[in-house]
């Protein structure tokens, strides 16, 4: 009887398990939660909160109120004074660019500032 040994050593088995995890942790860490828009009109960094707009990515949105959405990772809906400076958010525009929803982003995603689709190449601007 021949026995094939895959492994020689448990070293080789720790490196192949490790070089295995290095190559989804990335994948699984962008994944955004199934409810989630499949194109933001506008992703990035909130870069100031003032009363009636928001600079995200360095973009203001004005006429911003409690009539905008605001969605968690966790499932949970916000309002406009959950928001907070430095959270990455993407944004939901209407047909006029006034802003509909924003929706939290893990930071982990690394989501580029502009418009962008998440899990599709970067979206060309307007």
């Amino acid at each position: 009887m021949i026995r094939f040994k895959l492994f020689k050593t448990g070293f080789q088995f720790a490196c192949i398990v490790l070089l295995v995890a290095g190559l989804l942790l990335p994948v699984m860490a962008g994944t955004l939660p199934s409810h989630y828009p499949q194109v933001f009109v506008w992703t990035g960094t909130i870069d100031d909160i003032r009363p009636g707009a928001v600079v995200i990515g360095d973009r203001e949105f004005g006429n911003v109120g409690s009539h905008i959405s605001v969605h968690r990772l966790k499932g949970s809906h916000a309002s406009i004074q959950d928001l907070q400076v430095g959270m990455s958010v993407g944004c939901v525009l209407s047909d006029n660019n006034q802003l509909i929803s924003l929706w939290e982003l893990p930071d982990s995603l690394n989501a580029p500032t502009g418009p962008w689709a998440p899990g599709l190449q970067r979206l060309t601007p307007q």
